[in-house]
C-alpha cells in the first residue's frame, strides 16, 4: 500500500505489486459543488463517492476478490469550499473537466496493464438527458458562454470508448438524474466533450468485453438524493455489494452484475414512499463476472406491504410457532418496509395487521442472503402443493431414493423455450448446487432431485422474476405453478418483445404509459414501405416516405373498439411474398406531436403459410408518457418469443440458456442454415450467440451468407463485423469495411445491431469521429433500446411533400 500521493491522477491507493498482475482498478468521481450558478450545489454525490471508496478501502465488510485484488483507487471530488478535498490522508483533485479527464485516462492506463483486470467506474453528479443521451455535469459546467456544453460529457460515448479498453470485466456505475437538459441544443449537436476516445488495437486479444453499465434511474427520471447522506441508489448498491446480491450457489457467494442490478432495483422499490413512483435503475450488459465475494451472510428478510399507503400504524410480527420473536409498527413519512435478521432454515410466520384487521401473512423458511416478503398481495405468483404421485399425471412417479418436482406455468400465450428455471439445493451450510432448465408455458415438466429443501426462481422473458422455497420429498410430488408478475404476453423490463392483441390494454395500463381513460385519437397517418431506411431519412424523414398509405380508416384495420391503443395489421396485399420478402419493411407513424419510424418485422417469408409461427403487428399508443415511445413492433411466436424477450432486455445470461435449449431442438441451426425462410429469426439467434461470446459455435461462413444473401439487410454485416472484432489480432480493415457496408445499407432492423454498429465504428475509428460514426451514434441516441426491434424518434418533425 502506498497512500499519500496528492497528484493529478487522484490516486488514494496503489499496490505496485499488482501493476501487471490481474487486479481491480477503481475510479470514483463525486460532484456536489459547482462554480457556476447555473447548477445548484448538492451534498449527496460527494458523500456517495466517499462511501463507495470506503467500501473498497476501509469497510469491514468491504471489497474482496482474491482473483482480482484491489490494485488502485483514484478519486476526484468537488465538495463545499474552494480548496481540494482529502481522503485517507491524501489530497485529491477537484472534479473539474480537465482534472477528471487526467485522472480517468491514468486509470485506463493502469487498467490496460492486463486483460484480466476488472475496471470499476463510479460517478455521482448532476445529470441531464438530450433525447436518449445522458450527460454528467462536472464542477466547471456553465462557465463558458461560447460553449454551452463545456464541462459536461456524454455517458453513452464514454461507455463505448471503454469497450475498447483492454480489460474484459467492466463495471460502470452512474448515479445521476436523467431529466431533460436545460441547455438549448440542436438535435444533432454534441452533448458535451469527450473525456476519452479509444480505438481497438490491431493486436487485440479478441475476447468479449463483459461490460455492465448501470444508471441509477431510468431515462427521464430523477435520482433521489438526501442532504448530507448518500443517494438512495448508493445505499442500495452498497447493501447489495455487502451480501444482499450474493450467490449462495457458489463458493464465497460472489456478487455478479445481473444479481446486483436485480437486488438494487428491489431495494429501491422498497424505499419509495406511497405518493412516489419507484426509482428504476437501468443498464446495458454483456456477459457476467464476479465482482466481489462477501462470503457467508446471515439470513435477512425485507418485509413490505403490497399497499404502501397502509404502512402507517401497521404492525409487522414475526412468530416462531406461537411465540412472537420480533414486532415493528410503521410510521408516517418513513419507507414502507422493515428488515430483520433471522435464523437460517428455521421456519417462521410473518404477518401484518392494522387497527386489528389482518393484512396478510406468509410462512417463511429463511435462507441467506435475503428474502423479500410482500404481504397483502392479491394473489401469490408461486403456488406449491404436495400431492401423491398418482394424482398428478401418468409417468410422474418417484423413483427409489429420488424426489420429483413438477413444474407448470400459467398465464399468457403458449410459448416454447421461454422461461429459465433455476433450482438451487439448500442445506445447513447454505446452497451447494444449481440446475437451470428452460421451460415452455404449455407443458408441465418433471425434474428428479434429491430429497430436501430447494430455492426456485422463474425468470420470464418479460423481465419479471418469481422465486420461492420448496421442500421435495420421496413420498409426494412437489408441484410448482408459477405466474409471471406481468402477463407473459407483455413486457416490463424488456418493454415488450412481443404482445398479443388481447393484452395490450392491460400492458399500457400496468406500465402507466397511457393517459387516463379518455378517448384518444389514433395516429394521423401510418405509411409503410419496403426497402432500406437511410440514416438521414431516419433522423429527418420527408414527405415521400412510403407509397403505401395505411392511415386508419373504417375497415382499413382490425383493431379493438377501445380507443387507448391501436393494432396495425398489414392487409393481405401487404403481406410479404417472394417478390419482396427479402426487403426490410418500415412503418412511419405520424402522431399528434411527433413522428416515429418502426421496423416492421415481417421480412423473409416465401408464402403466407409460413407466417403461422411469426405473426407481426404494430401496436401504437398515441398518448405514451414522456420518455416512452408510442410504437411497438410485435412478433407472436412460440419458438422465438423467449429468445426475443431476453434479447430485448439484454439479459444475455438467460438468453444463453434459451439458446442452448433451442440449439438442442435444432431451431437456431435450422434458422441460420435456412436463412431464406426466416432471416430475422436467424439474426436474433446470431445476436445472442455473438453477444454471449459463443460465436465459435456458429461458423463465420453462416454469417457471411447472412450478409451476402440479403443485400438490403444491414444487420448481417454488422454482426459479422462484431464477430471478427472479437478475434485475436482482428483484421480491423475488414471490420471497418463491413461496418461501412452496414451503414450504407441503412438502419438495422434490431436495436442491438444499431448499438453494435455505433460501437464498432467507434472501435476502429480515429480519435476524431467520422461523419459515419457520428451519424450512427446519434441514431443510437434516438432509438428505444428497450425494444428488440428498431424504433426511431426523429429529431426533426417530418416535412410534408
Amino acid at each position: 500500500m502506498m497512500p499519500g500521493f496528492g497528484n493529478n491522477e487522484g490516486l488514494v491507493f496503489l499496490d505496485p505489486v499488482l501493476a501487471c498482475a490481474p487486479a481491480t482498478h477503481v475510479m470514483i468521481v463525486g460532484v456536489g459543488s459547482y462554480l457556476s450558478e447555473v447548477v445548484a450545489d448538492v451534498t449527496s454525490p460527494p458523500v456517495s463517492a466517499r462511501a463507495f471508496a470506503d467500501w473498497f478501502l476501509q469497510d469491514e465488510n468491504g471489497f474482496c476478490n482474491p482473483a482480482k485484488p484491489l490494485g488502485s483507487v483514484a478519486m476526484a471530488l468537488s465538495e463545499a469550499g474552494n480548496g481540494p478535498s482529502t481522503f485517507a490522508g491524501t489530497t485529491v483533485p477537484r472534479a473539474t473537466f480537465e482534472n477528471v479527464k487526467s485522472a480517468l485516462q491514468a486509470w485506463v492506463r493502469r487498467c490496460n496493464s492486463n486483460k484480466d483486470n476488472m475496471m470499476v467506474l463510479f460517478v455521482a453528479a448532476h445529470g441531464e438527458s438530450h433525447g436518449r443521451r445522458t450527460a454528467i455535469l462536472l464542477e466547471d459546467f456553465g462557465l463558458n458562454d461560447m460553449d454551452a456544453t463545456a464541462g459536461m460529457t456524454e455517458i453513452e460515448q464514454l461507455i463505448g470508448a471503454l469497450e475498447n479498453a483492454i480489460p474484459t470485466s467492466q463495471l460502470l456505475l452512474f448515479d445521476c438524474c436523467r431529466g431533460p437538459t436545460q441547455v438549448n441544443l440542436p438535435w444533432d449537436g454534441p452533448f458535451g466533450t469527450q473525456l476519452l476516445s479509444l480505438a481497438r488495437k490491431g493486436d487485440d486479444h479478441g475476447e468479449v468485453r463483459l461490460q455492465w453499465a448501470l444508471c441509477s434511474t431510468a431515462l427521464g427520471e430523477e435520482a433521489v438524493g438526501r442532504k448530507g447522506k448518500t443517494t438512495l441508489f448508493t445505499e442500495c448498491l452498497l447493501a447489495a455489494m455487502k451480501g444482499v446480491a450474493g450467490d449462495p450457489a457458489s463458493s464465497d457467494w460472489p456478487v455478479k452484475p445481473g444479481a446486483l442490478l436485480d437486488r438494487v432495483a428491489q431495494l429501491l422499490r422498497l424505499h419509495a414512499r406511497p405518493e412516489e413512483t419507484f426509482q428504476s435503475p437501468a443498464g446495458r450488459a454483456a456477459g457476467t463476472f464476479d465482482i466481489t465475494y462477501p462470503g457467508d451472510q446471515p439470513a435477512k428478510a425485507y418485509i413490505s406491504l403490497y399497499d404502501r399507503e397502509t404502512w402507517p400504524e401497521t404492525v409487522i410480527s414475526v412468530r416462531d410457532g406461537n411465540a412472537t420473536i420480533a414486532s415493528w409498527r410503521g410510521a408516517q413519512g418513513e419507507p414502507a418496509f422493515t428488515v430483520v435478521d433471522l435464523e437460517e432454515m428455521h421456519p417462521v410466520t410473518v404477518s401484518a395487521e392494522r387497527f386489528g384487521r389482518p393484512l396478510g401473512s406468509k410462512a417463511l423458511m429463511p435462507r441467506a442472503p435475503v428474502a423479500f416478503v410482500i404481504l397483502g398481495a392479491p394473489a401469490p405468483p408461486l403456488t406449491v402443493q404436495q400431492l401423491p404421485p398418482e394424482t398428478i399425471s401418468a409417468g410422474v412417479t418417484a423413483t427409489h431414493g429420488a424426489a420429483e418436482i413438477e413444474v407448470a406455468v400459467r398465464g399468457g400465450s403458449p410459448q416454447d423455450d421461454s422461461i429459465v428455471l433455476s433450482i438451487t439445493k439448500l442445506s445447513a451450510q447454505g446452497a451447494d448446487s444449481l440446475r437451470k432448465i428452460v421451460l415452455g408455458t404449455d407443458r408441465p415438466e418433471s425434474v428428479s432431485v434429491e430429497p430436501g429443501a430447494y430455492a426456485v426462481e422463474f425468470a420470464f422473458p418479460d423481465g419479471s422474476v418469481v422465486s420461492g422455497d420448496v421442500m421435495a420429498s420421496t413420498r409426494n410430488v412437489t408441484t410448482l405453478t408459477a405466474s409471471p408478475l406481468t402477463n407473459l404476453s407483455i413486457g416490463s423490463t424488456s418493454q415488450g418483445a412481443y404482445l398479443t392483441r388481447g393484452r395490450a390494454e392491460q400492458y399500457y395500463a400496468e406500465t402507466k404509459s397511457m393517459a387516463p381513460e379518455t378517448d384518444v385519437e389514433g395516429p394521423a397517418e401510418v405509411r409503410v414501405r419496403y426497402g432500406t431506411l437511410s440514416f438521414a431519412e431516419a433522423m429527418d424523414p420527408d414527405g415521400s416516405f412510403g407509397d403505401q398509405n395505411l392511415s386508419p380508416a373504417p375497415g382499413g384495420f382490425g383493431w379493438p373498439g377501445a380507443s387507448r391503443y391501436f393494432h396495425l395489421n398489414p392487409p393481405p396485399a401487404l403481406q410479404p411474398t417472394s417478390g419482396h420478402g427479402s426487403r426490410p419493411t418500415w412503418a412511419l407513424v405520424g402522431l399528434a406531436d411527433h413522428t416515429e419510424i418502426a421496423a416492421f418485422p415481417m421480412l423473409g417469408f416465401e408464402s403466407p403459410g409460413e407466417l403461422s409461427d411469426w405473426s407481426t403487428e404494430l401496436v401504437v399508443a398515441p398518448s405514451a408518457a414522456p420518455g416512452q415511445f408510442s410504437s411497438r413492433p410485435v412478433v407472436s411466436s412460440r419458438q422465438w418469443a423467449g429468445l426475443l424477450g431476453f434479447l430485448a432486455s439484454r439479459d444475455f445470461e438467460r438468453a444463453d440458456e434459451v439458446l442452448n435449449a433451442m440449439m438442442r431442438h435444432g431451431n437456431v441451426i435450422e434458422a441460420i442454415q435456412g436463412k431464406r425462410s426466416n432471416p430475422l429469426a436467424a439474426i436474433a439467434g446470431a445476436l445472442v450467440a455473438v453477444g454471449v461470446g459463443r460465436a465459435d459455435e456458429f461458423p463465420t461462413l453462416w454469417l457471411e451468407n447472412l450478409t451476402n444473401w440479403f443485400p438490403e439487410l444491414p444487420d448481417g454485416p454488422v454482426i459479422l463485423a462484431r464477430r471478427l472484432l472479437m478475434q485475436k489480432s482482428p483484421d480491423l480493415g475488414r471490420v471497418r469495411e463491413l461496418l461501412e457496408e452496414g451503414y450504407q445499407r441503412g438502419v438495422p432492423m434490431f436495436s442491438l445491431s444499431c448499438d453494435w454498429l455505433a460501437r464498432g465504428l467507434q472501435a476502429v475509428g480515429a480519435a476524431d469521429e467520422t461523419e459515419i460514426s457520428t451519424a450512427a451514434r446519434l441514431l443510437v441516441g434516438s432509438i428505444d433500446a428497450r425494444q428488440v426491434f428498431t424504433v426511431v424518434r426523429p429529431r426533426r418533425p417530418r416535412r410534408d411533400r
